[in-house]
């Protein structure tokens, strides 16, 4: 069902005696790596993979972890993906060989969202499972498993709507683009269209906030903002698939207000992740 994929080659490598010199012992995710077994990802989501036809699938648990450490470090596929070829600590807790530097192409995160990860609730119960694991072997304090079960609580009350994703991550990018030039601000559309309530606008201002930044080539080549156009450009494509699915199911959900939620899957990661997994790892 799922083929062989490049963590299984760690215990082969020639070069896996680097993670004891260069990854501390009590850093948080050898601790994960080493004290969960994330069996329990792969049987929840085996429902979801087709058994007799296609081409086997990359393993979940694999998928999964990606999606922890895109969440935790707020990165878009791409850079995760260029973060986890030179990172011996995310490579450690992927089970990837130090040398490993064919991870997998970026697009299949976002069909692993979108194909293996359709439940809204999949991704908070698959995280909550690993936290409480996490805090059964101890590698979260006590004190921390407090913060988590408080955050916990409060997430399921505050999931982030698509449109407001959207902002959050057009005014990064724009912060990042005016760090490298200011001249930028001045060349920026109105905000009139982002604030209107309507997810559709916010789309359309946000498509024009990377057209203006696109045409400044210094601008646009700068590491930091390819990463932030990058992050964008992928809540957007998301957004337009979900649109269209909607369409085309007749969805009853409308999608055009402030803070309605229509996804199959959590293109938002649930507040429950990201604040848990950065506290833990700090």
């Amino acid at each position: 069902m799922f083929k062989s994929s490049n963590q299984m080659t760690l215990d082969f490598s020639p070069y896996s005696a680097l993670y004891g010199i260069l990854i501390p012992k009590d850093s948080f995710w050898r601790k994960l790596q080493e004290e969960i077994d994330f069996n329990f990802v792969r049987e929840t989501l085996a429902k979801n993979y087709t058994i007799d036809f296609g081409r086997p699938g990359v393993d979940p648990v694999f998928m999964f972890k990606l999606l922890l450490l895109k969440t935790a470090f707020e990165l878009s596929d791409r850079g995760l993906i260029d973060q986890v070829r030179v990172n011996m600590e995310m490579k450690y807790f992927l089970g990837l060989s130090p040398e490993e530097v064919n991870i997998v192409d970026p697009s299949l995160l976002s069909k692993f969202r979108s194909q293996r990860m359709k439940d809204p609730e999949l991704l908070d119960q698959l995280i909550q499972r690993t936290v409480e694991y996490a805090i059964e072997k101890n590698v979260i304090t006590r004190r921390q498993s407090m913060i988590v079960d408080s955050t916990h609580t409060n997430a399921r009350f505050q999931h982030i709507s698509p449109r407001e994703e959207i902002i959050r991550r057009c005014k990064k990018l724009r912060k990042a683009a005016y760090s490298v030039d200011k001249s930028l601000h001045d060349k920026m559309p109105e905000k009139s269209k982002m604030n209107t309530g309507i997810l559709e606008d916010a789309m359309d201002y946000s498509q024009n906030v990377i057209r203006v930044i696109e045409q400044n080539e210094a601008a646009a080549s700068h590491p930091s903002v390819q990463e932030s156009l990058n992050y964008l450009k992928e809540a957007l494509n998301d957004t337009e698939n979900e649109l269209e699915y909607s369409k085309d199911q007749d969805a009853k959900v409308g999608h055009k207000t402030a803070d309605n939620s229509f996804f199959g899957y959590n293109l938002i990661s649930p507040l429950y992740t990201q604040e848990a997994l950065i506290k833990m790892k700090t």
